[in-house]
């Protein structure tokens, strides 16, 4: 055995001495890539993640980012296409919603209006609803007629709403129905099915796709807004004593 060391001073070199051997070791065994069990203590997680897997940062950040990331960062022509069609897709689904909840007011609106005036009606000793046509035939509310006795028995109050004024509350409720589920119809297949192509991370639409999308939202945006429109003019148009000529968008139109 050698001699140990006899003063403070001996006592202090060995000790740094043995530190720095350590750490020259612990150094070269992280640049090695080599696991001791010993905690890393000089170089950072990326250089000894770059060590271990021969490559650079920058290598692996380019390898975490999606296809989609990569494109929209590397190709300007590319991300400005994609960005412009989001644009028009965001556009188109807001319009939508926006479409949804009008044509949800005025279709409550119109139930209501259905509901008084069924409940305005005359009626048979039976309790049938009865509405005069405008020729003066009295029918029930699903359009029979009612013969010359019983309708002899009814007790009219002079103003009970007219078989034409039913009819049209009732096209109007169908109408807004029929132009809830066209703009529903526009949101799943149209709307819908362009947002979750465009989010596909790994597998990104091509140009040519994104081309193809623009003129299909700008088809389901005049569809939405002629419902909107529709729903518009409707609700600022006159009480409703015959059957009016309303045409309410729906699929097809």
């Amino acid at each position: 055995m050698g001699e140990l060391p006899e003063t403070t001073m001996d006592l202090q070199a060995a000790f740094f001495a043995a530190v720095r051997r350590q750490d020259f070791e612990d150094l070269q065994n992280e640049m090695a890539g080599r696991e001791t069990g010993r905690l890393a203590r000089f170089l950072s997680p990326d250089e000894r993640e770059r060590i271990k897997d021969g490559k650079s940062k920058s290598e692996r950040q380019a390898e975490a980012m999606t296809r989609l990331q990569w494109m929209l960062a590397n190709d300007p022509e590319y991300a400005a296409l994609y960005e412009d069609t989001f644009a028009k897709l965001r556009e188109a689904e807001q319009a939508a919603e926006r479409a949804l909840e009008r044509a949800r007011l005025a279709l409550a609106k119109a139930e209501q209006d259905l509901q008084t005036t069924l409940d305005s009606a005359a009626r048979l000793q039976d309790g049938t609803r009865v509405f005069k046509d405008q020729n003066g035939q009295v029918r029930t509310e699903h359009g029979g007629k009612v013969s010359d006795l019983d309708a002899a028995s009814i007790d009219w109050r002079g103003d009970e709403p007219s078989y034409e004024q039913l009819s049209a509350h009732r096209e109007r409720v169908a109408g807004l129905n029929q132009s809830i589920g066209h703009v529903q119809e526009i949101q799943v297949n149209s709307l819908g099915r362009i947002r979750d192509r465009m989010s596909d991370e790994d597998n990104p639409t091509t140009s040519d796709e994104l081309e193809s999308f623009l003129p299909e939202l700008d088809d389901a945006m005049a569809d939405i807004l002629k419902v909107e429109t529709a729903i518009s003019e409707e609700a600022t148009a006159a009480p409703l004593a015959v059957t009016p000529d309303i045409a309410i968008p729906g699929p097809g139109t």
